[in-house]
């Protein structure tokens, strides 16, 4: 089942974050989706065009599995390639005058390359075998952020606790934490995470807090049921972190190459292709690496 949420959370990461917010930052509010954004987004206060739900959904998931195995070598390689890959190609693009999704002009040029660092932050909780030790402490120290008021690091830390979830509903699963430290280290997440969307500038206005219920939600709902693994959410889920940060690159760059030249949703279609392609190659590629460092 962790396969059939990480595949949907990359498509709904790829509807986001290419396709609606393309679709924003050029003035563009076409039909359906702004009637998706004035029925299903704005009603459920799930995130302009679930975004952050699907980012949520997919560092549960990372959690839950973390949680199961040490991390090795290949496996930082493995979570960090992405946005090594994708950070130059974003440059270069930029350097000729393409269309890339950055916070600012010569700056953050990868902008969800800080959910591979939580990712990164995932590996290392799930080293730690007693349990319940480190997602403590990993939970106090954003409980500090909030009381430091950090600037810049509000919503990594909010987003963390949904990698804390998962870790921590893994191990109560496996046996290796009891139920009732389990629910008391859950619901220290869910206070670290209203205390940041209170309390950090740029966060309340997003309702982050109703997006994390609705994702804990479906995801511990998820993995009580099995499912099966079909080709088409396996090949999602093996490329989703690819997907998340060749979105803004590639997919941008189509995008804006396209669209003046031929019909918007045939430039959409072009520009979801694209991406999808150059994911499945950045895959092939993790591959190659990791068996040579195997």
């Amino acid at each position: 089942m962790i396969a059939l949420l990480r595949a949907g959370a990359a498509l709904l990461v790829v509807y986001s974050y290419l396709v609606g917010l393309w679709l924003h930052q050029h003035g563009a509010d076409p039909q359906p989706l702004a009637g998706i954004r004035e029925w299903l987004n704005r009603p459920l206060r799930a995130g302009e065009d679930f975004g952050p739900f699907a980012l949520m959904v997919l560092l549960l998931c990372t959690g839950w599995t973390t949680a199961a195995a040490r991390a090795t070598g290949r496996d930082l390689l493995r979570t960090a390639l992405p946005v090594l890959v994708a950070a130059p190609l974003a440059a270069a693009a930029l350097a000729a005058g393409l269309d890339v999704w950055t916070y600012s002009p010569g700056a953050g040029l990868v902008p969800l390359a800080w959910v591979i660092g939580l990712q990164l932050v995932a590996a290392l909780v799930g080293l730690d075998r007693r349990g319940w030790p480190v997602p403590a402490a990993v939970l106090c120290w954003i409980v500090l952020l909030v009381a430091f008021d950090v600037d810049g690091l509000g919503k990594p830390a909010l987003f963390l606790t949904m990698v804390l979830v998962g870790h921590v509903a893994r191990r109560v699963a496996d046996g290796v934490l009891p139920g009732w430290a389990g629910l008391t280290l859950g619901v220290g997440c869910f206070a670290a995470v209203a205390l940041l969307d209170r309390t950090v500038d740029g966060l309340h206005q997003w309702w982050y807090p109703v997006a994390a219920t609705y994702a804990v939600l479906v995801f511990l709902a998820a993995v009580a049921v099995p499912a099966p693994d079909w080709p088409v959410t396996t090949w999602l889920a093996d490329r989703a972190e690819w997907l998340l940060v060749l979105s803004g690159v590639v997919g941008f760059a189509v995008l804006g190459l396209l669209h003046l030249r031929v019909p918007l949703s045939a430039a959409i279609l072009c520009a979801v292709a694209a991406t999808g392609l150059a994911a499945d190659a950045g895959h092939r590629l993790t591959r190659r690496l990791t068996r040579r460092t195997a």
